[in-house]
Parts: C-alpha cells; structure tokens; sequence
C-alpha cells in the first residue's frame, strides 16, 4: 500500500495539450518494481475524486500495471499485470 511509503515516489506526467490542461496526458509512477503506465485526461480526474463515493473505485484511467507480487486479503498474487480502460460513455 502507498500509505506506508515514506520515499519519494518517481513519476513521470507527459502533456502537449491546450493550456486548460483539458487534452490526454501520459503517467508512469514507480514504486520498487510496480510500474503503472496511464493515459489519463485531468479534467476526468478531478470530476471522479469529487465524485468518488457515488462512482467506481477506479480513476478513469487507460493504462497498465504490472507488479510482481500483490498481497491482497491474506492471499498473494505473484507477476499481477492489471489492465484498465475508462467506463464507456452511456448511450
């Protein structure tokens, strides 16, 4: 959990859109060997955080994330790669 990370977290934020911060950005964090590679656009971002108790429990992220090992509920997962994709738009 990055709750108990007391180092600081390398990443890298990739944006080459209007200077509303409006266009697709690219996110790669680091955190020992998990790696997450995302595209994300901000203003999405910040409407799920205002938002999140009522949506998903997932940013609406495109990307992947890649760890070796994940302890989850007493179980442990080893090589996890997780691969997300924002909710489609209602019709």
């Amino acid at each position: 959990p990055l709750a108990g990370v007391s180092t600081p977290l390398p990443f890298a934020l990739a944006y080459t859109g209007p200077a509303d911060l409006s266009g697709p950005a690219r996110l790669r964090l680091e955190h020992g060997p998990a790696r997450l590679d995302a595209g994300l656009r901000l203003p999405e971002v910040l409407d799920w955080l205002d938002h999140q108790p009522r949506g998903t429990p997932l940013p609406p992220l495109q990307g992947r994330l890649a760890m070796p090992r994940l302890e989850l509920a007493g179980a442990t997962l080893h090589g996890v790669e997780v691969e997300m994709s924002p909710e489609p738009d209602a019709p």
